[in-house]
């Protein structure tokens, strides 16, 4: 597997050679026979007095898991690998390298911390290949081995669990069990993880199913906003910006003068958020329920963000007044669990673009079942009518989040679902409630003209008030929407007398809110344009 912009070794002995240490490599994580294959990234050469201080090196490719480093025979002396992970060292001399008789190679994971010690003499060459997962054949992950009694006992305590949360209202209502490694946004998907992290999330998966709770993947970000106490110049002023690991960071070139340890302490922390986003399910497929936010007791084990060095973290000196501030965002990957019994709360209690995706996925299930249908779609409506009652209007995107960077965009649903889903469940009352109770405040949400073909199907006189009511609370910031709602209504095609009422209402009701909101606002700089 290679690409055009990179090096390539073409040599047949070379390739036999480099297969036999992947073979080797895939025994050593765990990984089934021609999992990984390996693209040559550098020959990196060092001479006496080079080194690279400690780095990681990120994902650099779709897939990609693990570095490969692999010491060309070469007489030198110094230049061990060092790999942190954990809280663990491991040093590796590769001494066949080093005498100058035979290749020796390395693998770490990608999200592993290492360094190369100053080389004392001689000259040290080593290739580095970054080494992907290779496509599976179907959509469904790599099964991990069979943990059925350790599946046994995790599903009783997860159904334990369940019962005391239900029973008692302090009990955490989710949990985030955070995996090992780190994992970029787009490399977080359950058919990559990594060695225990497969594993791990396959037997949380077997155990939710059998505690009849829900499990996703997803990224857990914590966020800190706070005081610098220490690690700079008493007397410096302006602001910098450093990072200690970027998710989309190349590795560092050699002889840096940065460390992947922070030189800044975290004094008074102001303000923090700690949410769950970027979902999947174990299908491998996205799951777009939005930013959730977690609790500090919800976090297992409750050190496993911060017992680590950030993800990113941003330092600001002194500015006039204000003193010295620091930002940290800690990225981890974790199977999220909650019991299906509060499923309706916890997307509620997301927020609304969570509970729309929550309520797809009921009607899609729904679909696909047929014995007891009737109580799923009960308990579908009863969702869908919470979903009305604490309907939170969409937030602009103008509206500027600390805790969620640039180039981690947030998932985000399509509200205009809801129409689809209610009409799917066969529900006019809760349309009409929809447009009466949400779309009168909420101007962001519009009706598609699919949605009007099916209230025209259903009899136009059962929404007329609704409709009427609406019209007639007309605010400044509702009214280009609604003007909009009026033409497409007006100019439906139907030959029906109800219709043709109930656009003689609306039209008298919307010129009378014009007028309202034109003299009230008159000469007002921002004062709604319509064309008129």
């Amino acid at each position: 597997m290679t690409h055009a912009w990179w090096p390539s070794l073409n040599n047949p002995k070379w390739e036999a050679t480099l297969i036999s240490f992947l073979s080797e490599v895939e025994k050593s994580l765990g990984l089934p026979a021609q999992t990984l294959a390996a693209c040559l990234y550098k020959l990196l050469v060092y001479e006496e007095g080079s080194f690279f201080l400690p780095h990681r090196d990120g994902e650099k490719l779709d897939r990609m898991v693990a570095t490969l480093v692999i010491n060309l025979p070469s007489k030198h002396t110094g230049g061990e690998l060092v790999i942190f992970h954990q809280g663990h060292q491991r040093v590796i001399a590769m001494p066949g390298a080093a005498s100058g008789l035979e290749a020796n190679y390395a693998a770490f994971y990608a999200d592993c911390q290492h360094e190369v010690k100053p080389l004392l003499s001689g000259h040290r060459l080593c290739l580095t290949y970054n080494l992907v997962l290779a496509k599976p054949r179907s959509k469904v992950s790599t099964a991990a081995p069979d943990f059925e009694d350790t599946t046994e006992r995790i599903a009783t305590e997860l159904s334990h669990w369940a019962t005391e949360s239900n029973e008692n209202d302090s009990s955490p209502k989710k949990l985030a069990v955070m995996l090992e490694h780190r994992y970029t946004q787009s490399g977080l998907s359950i058919d990559k993880l990594k060695g225990v992290d497969l594993a791990k999330a396959n037997a949380l998966f077997d155990a939710a199913e059998k505690a009849d709770c829900e499990a996703y993947l997803a990224l857990v970000t914590l966020w800190q906003s706070g005081a610098a106490e220490d690690g700079y110049d008493d007397y410096g002023y302006g602001s910098s910006s450093r990072y200690s690991h970027s998710d989309d960071d190349d590795d560092e070139d050699e002889n840096t003068d940065s460390d992947s340890s922070s030189e800044h302490t975290m004094g008074e922390i102001y303000d923090y958020s700690l949410t769950a986003n970027h979902w999947s399910n174990r299908q491998v497929k996205k799951v777009s329920f939005g930013k959730i936010p977690l609790k500090e007791t919800e976090i297992v084990p409750q050190d496993a963000l911060t017992k680590t060095d950030p993800s990113r973290e941003e330092f600001e000196g002194y500015t006039g007044n204000a003193g010295m501030t620091l930002e940290r965002w800690y990225h981890r990957a974790a199977i999220i669990l909650w019991p299906r019994s509060h499923q309706f709360q916890v997307w509620c209690d997301a927020g609304t673009d969570a509970a729309l995706v929550g309520l797809n996925q009921m009607i899609a299930k729904v679909k696909k079942t047929k014995k007891g249908q009737e109580e799923r779609r009960v308990e579908c409506r009863s969702f869908a009518e919470q979903i009305i009652e604490t309907w939170h209007q969409s937030r602009s995107d103008f509206d500027w989040d600390p805790s969620e960077p640039d180039a981690m965009k947030q998932d985000t649903s399509d509200r205009e679902s809801i129409w689809m889903s209610l009409a799917e469940l066969n529900e006019p009352r809760l349309v009409g409630r929809m447009i009466e109770e949400v779309m009168a405040k909420d101007p962001t949400l519009s009706m598609s003209i699919s949605l009007l073909k099916w209230i025209s199907k259903q009899g136009w006189s059962g929404f007329a008030d609704p409709l009427t009511s609406m019209i007639s609370r007309t605010t400044k910031e509702t009214l280009s929407r609604n003007v909009v709602v009026f033409r497409q209504i007006a100019t439906l095609r139907t030959a029906n007398n109800e219709h043709k009422i109930l656009c003689n209402q609306l039209a008298t009701i919307i010129v009378e809110a014009i007028e309202r909101i034109d003299s009230s606002q008159h000469g007002s700089w921002n004062a709604p344009k319509l064309d008129r």
